[in-house]
């Protein structure tokens, strides 16, 4: 069926086509900011202002080059989480 112009776009952590990157030693994956974002579950602007501030770990290439790595992402999401008692 085809998506309405109401519809809200579908979230594609892969897209532009790509696939998360893997170290050349192939025990990591990195994702670029889009990519983490949808990982994540949270908008592109978010993960944005959050590298920006410091508070999501990221690697910065050049000035607009940033990499997430998919562990340290996963650690993040631990530390975010609050127990409900």
């Amino acid at each position: 069926m085809p998506r309405m112009k109401s519809d809200p776009p579908a979230v594609n952590p892969n897209s532009q086509g790509s696939a998360p990157r893997v170290s050349p030693t192939g025990t990591q994956e990195f994702f670029n900011a889009r990519q983490a974002a949808g990982y994540l579950g949270l908008a592109l602007s978010t993960v944005r202002r959050k590298s920006r501030d410091g508070s999501l770990p990221c690697h910065r290439i050049t000035p607009r080059n940033i990499r997430y790595i998919r562990s340290e992402l996963d650690v993040w999401v631990k530390s975010q989480s609050h127990e409900v008692e």
